[in-house]
């Protein structure tokens, strides 16, 4: 079968050259059509008339901090650090 494959393509170079060409010109169309944005949001919605009013809830409802807390303890669910959690969370 791989055979069959490397013979056609080294008796047809020319048309192998001329399909890769091709396909090349295809993947270059479609890549000049593609759509780079800063965000998804742009990406998805940039021209839409809503686009605003979405950025504007984003704002208004949604943060994108992420804040990680890790500890060692053998009962990190107890009361003593549920009410260190709270502590922290009230100071910052």
């Amino acid at each position: 079968m791989l055979s069959n494959y490397i013979r056609f393509v080294t008796t047809h170079k020319r048309l192998v050259l001329v399909l890769l060409g091709l396909v090349t010109l295809l993947a270059v169309f479609s890549i000049s059509r593609g759509v780079i944005a800063s965000s998804m949001g742009q990406m998805f919605l940039g021209e839409h008339p809503g686009y605003p009013v979405y950025q504007e809830r984003i704002r208004q409802f949604v943060s994108d901090e992420v804040i990680l807390v890790a500890f060692e303890h053998p009962d990190p669910l107890s009361e003593k650090n549920l009410q260190k959690l709270r502590e922290t969370e009230r100071n910052h």
